[in-house]
């Protein structure tokens, strides 16, 4: 609202300081209600990317840690605590230094980690049983005088 529109709607002169003054406050009310949106915007958004920024740690951390072999879950548990303190740079969903740092903890602690040597693996153990010959063929082999 400006001053020449007032008097030409026909105000008069002595109400237009009144008017004027009104509108100044409510013009100061919405700047100070706009500032207050704004700092809160700020605040919420530094939150969010905080919280982002965590999850995308904890996503690379896990993944890296899902391909090592701890002796226990407690040995786990303090490695996944000091790789969280160690707060090493995410690049492309990846921790960079990862293996520096787990190099490092096998050193200080080497018994946290589960060793591979003298173990090979079983796929398939015997079950000791004699096989059952069951359906269509079991008829063809007695025909033929085969055993079971």
């Amino acid at each position: 609202m400006k001053r020449e529109e007032l008097t030409e709607i026909g105000v008069a002169p002595e109400l237009l300081d009144a008017v004027m003054a009104l509108n100044g406050r409510d013009i100061e009310k919405h700047k100070a209600a706009a500032q207050r949106w704004e700092e809160k915007y700020g605040e919420d958004t530094a939150a969010l990317k905080a919280q982002l920024g965590d999850a995308r740690y904890a996503h690379a951390a896990d993944s890296a840690v899902s391909g090592l072999r701890f002796s226990s879950e407690s040995a786990k548990k303090a490695f996944c605590a000091e790789l969280k303190a160690a707060s090493l740079a995410v690049e492309n969903d990846a921790l960079c230094g990862f293996d520096d740092f787990v190099n490092s903890y096998r050193e200080k602690d080497p018994a946290a980690f589960a060793g591979d040597a003298g173990k090979t693996p079983v796929f398939v153990r015997p079950s000791g049983g004699t096989p059952i010959h069951n359906g269509p063929r079991a008829a063809l082999r007695a025909a033929f005088g085969l055993d079971d």
